[in-house]
């Protein structure tokens, strides 16, 4: 049998497709180096151009104080421009003609400060924005990844699934429910269990209430799932990890959640809603982004402030809260830009 690829890469002919377009089109790609830039040191962008664009131009929109860059052919509206310049030419067989690569210059920043930029390039076919016009970000600060993570040894639990201490677990409910017994209690009363197997930090798949079983699909990020226990229990489970000396970190989906969240619920019956663009509309109501084309599961629009405050807020809230970290789900899924403020948050 096969291996199954689950994504918009599963096939040869999609994945030549991907690779075809990258080197075809005004293609940045979040290339940049350092990825994750200390205080004053500046960061190198790349773009490349393939053979059918005759702009011989290209520069960067960027910003420092959390807007959105503002630029027109060269010259800042918002922010700041910096202008990147060629520095060489590749014949590329699959695209049959040379692509070319340009390279600039953003220059070191304060601790703390997100930058947040677009690339363009531009003279003889007008100016176009690289990767659909996508916005990028980084966050630049001297905090490196917890000493803890380096000898993590992690052990992934599926809530529902898991233990629950009363008589009548394991029950599974029949197709397609497939919701199981287990509870966060349940996993609380095994934990010298896992402790003993030589584990100190435990990853639990999402807690979020959800209609279905493997709540990747949330209806809250701020509550949890009343099927797996309560917000007390979860304290608990967190005073006990904590107790021996471990880790708890939450999986926590940023890209989608469920079409029965109260947001979409509501955006889907009025166009007037707060939260209608929270989403990606193709055509209201029944066509939107949504995660692989699952319509169940609406993509969420985090190049919406009051969409991405909402989710990040839920992150901080956590974190408060006294869990450790998250397994970032579709880690791919939301915008560019999306995880330079998940940083400054977390």
């Amino acid at each position: 049998m096969d291996d199954f690829i689950f994504g918009s890469l599963a096939t040869e002919e999609l994945r030549l497709r991907h690779i075809r377009s990258l080197r075809e089109g005004i293609t940045h790609a979040q290339r940049r180096a350092p990825r994750d830039p200390l205080p004053g040191q500046p960061v190198s962008l790349e773009l490349t151009l393939g053979p059918e664009h005759p702009q011989q131009q290209a520069w960067a929109y960027w910003t420092n104080d959390g807007s959105d860059p503002v630029g027109q052919n060269g010259q800042a509206q918002n922010g700041y421009a910096t202008p990147l310049t060629p520095i060489d030419a590749e014949w590329d067989t699959l695209v049959w003609g040379y692509v070319r690569r340009f390279r600039g210059q953003i220059p070191g920043q304060e601790p703390e400060t997100v930058v947040r930029y677009r690339i363009a390039a531009g003279g003889p076919g007008g100016e176009v924005y690289a990767d659909e016009g996508a916005f990028y970000a980084y966050y630049v600060d001297n905090d490196p990844p917890p000493a803890w993570t380096r000898d993590a040894i992690l052990y992934q639990i599926f809530a529902d699934r898991f233990f629950d201490p009363s008589p009548e677990f394991p029950f599974t409910e029949p197709k397609p429910s497939l919701k199981c017994n287990g509870t966060l209690r349940g996993i609380t009363a095994k934990l010298d269990y896992i402790a003993g197997l030589g584990v100190n930090c435990l990853w639990l798949t999402p807690i979020f209430p959800s209609p279905s079983y493997h709540g990747y699909d949330a209806t809250s990020f701020y509550e949890v799932n009343p099927r797996l226990g309560t917000k007390e229990d979860f304290r608990q489970l967190l005073n006990e990890v904590h107790k021996r000396g471990m880790k708890l970190l939450m999986d926590f989906v940023p890209n989608h959640w469920s079409n029965q969240h109260p947001t979409f619920v509501e955006s889907q019956k009025d166009k007037k809603s707060p939260h209608f663009e929270w989403y990606t509309w193709k055509t209201w109501p029944h066509d939107y982004k949504t995660f692989f084309g699952v319509k169940t599961l609406p993509q969420i629009n985090l190049r919406n402030p009051a969409a991405r405050e909402h989710v990040l807020g839920a992150a901080k809230y956590w974190l408060d809260f006294g869990v450790d970290g998250f397994r970032v789900d579709y880690c791919i899924g939301p915008s560019p830009d999306f995880y330079a403020e998940f940083r400054r948050v977390t």
